[in-house]
């Protein structure tokens, strides 16, 4: 059985021009200046993609990498974001050297991440000022960390599914794009499209954009043509082979990436596209079905519409 497909896999195509601009950004940030992308685009668009091609870049250029993931389940969660992203680089620090690094703030890094913390200790600080002051000195104290390990290494930061982050972790997403900008850090923030205009955190971007510290990237569907280079770089088929494949499959998944990097995959894997004799066969299959992780896909996102509108 051939091999499976996977987008993460296949050649990056369409996403050219988008690509080259987080590697100016990687390259800026080596010179001090740093700087913080919001990536959006539909589900399925290639983001993650994106994502884990600049932090291979990124480790590739000498930068120290942080990643995280918001998840739905965990959006009423205080700090879950930053807690998953960056307690490895923290526990990585000695604690002595967190010390120094923070000026004696280890206490409040160990409210911001728990698992840091050895024996519970109560911070006398803390029950001396308000919990807005503490809140406020967290936040400084965790910025000056990373500025101070960003002058020992660039540090490339991934934020992925901003639209399930937790309202503290949002503060915390703001405070440091706009902190982080005189320093060589990069902030990459992805979000599905979908997300409300009212929402916290389209306010969060429009504040970052309208202070001029963030730059904004929408990844559109691929083309019909983008889909065909993407066939042809994959299968090494062109288009005096497979362009009537390629109308219907870029009807079927609309140009979505992961849509269309499934259905090639359930095509392998049923046989109906398959190698022979060194050459791909089977481009005059003319129905297409709906491989079930799509079918998953279209149902968790079918499941933020009222009741209504998921029984029509």
């Amino acid at each position: 059985m051939e091999k499976p497909f996977h987008f993460g896999e296949l050649p990056m195509v369409g996403r050219t021009a988008v690509h080259e601009r987080m590697l100016s950004g990687l390259d800026s940030a080596k010179t001090g200046r740093g700087s913080t992308i919001l990536l959006s685009g539909e589900r399925g668009a290639g983001k993650s993609h994106l994502a884990r091609c600049i932090r291979g870049e990124a480790e590739r250029k000498g930068f120290q990498v942080a990643t995280g993931q918001a998840y739905r389940a965990e959006s009423g969660v205080p700090y879950s974001l930053f807690s998953d992203t960056f307690l490895p680089l923290l526990q990585a620090q000695p604690k002595e050297s967190l010390n120094v690094l923070t000026r004696g703030g280890v206490p409040e890094l160990e409210y911001l991440f728990p698992g840091l913390a050895g024996e519970p200790q109560s911070d006398s600080r803390m029950s001396s000022e308000s919990m807005s002051e503490f809140r406020t000195r967290v936040l400084w104290t965790f910025t000056e960390l990373l500025r101070e390990l960003a002058k020992r290494k660039p540090l490339l930061v991934v934020l992925e599914d901003l639209q399930w982050a937790d309202a503290s972790s949002l503060e915390i997403t703001h405070f440091l794009a706009r902190q982080l900008t005189d320093h060589p850090a990069v902030l990459v923030l992805t979000r599905d499209e979908r997300q409300s205009a009212d929402s916290e955190l389209a306010e969060i971007e429009r504040s970052l954009l309208g202070h001029g510290v963030a730059e904004s990237i929408s990844l559109p569907p691929l083309s019909r043509q983008e889909a065909g280079v993407l066939l042809e770089k994959a299968f090494g088929v062109g288009e005096e082979v497979a362009a009537d494949f390629t109308d219907r499959l870029h009807a079927w998944t609309q140009g979505n990436p992961y849509f269309l990097e499934q259905t090639l995959e359930s095509l392998v894997r049923s046989g109906r596209l398959k190698r022979k004799g060194g050459t791909w066969i089977g481009w005059d299959v003319q129905e297409m079905e709906l491989p079930a992780t799509v079918r998953d896909a279209l149902t968790a996102r079918l499941s933020d519409l009222p009741a209504e509108a998921r029984t029509l």
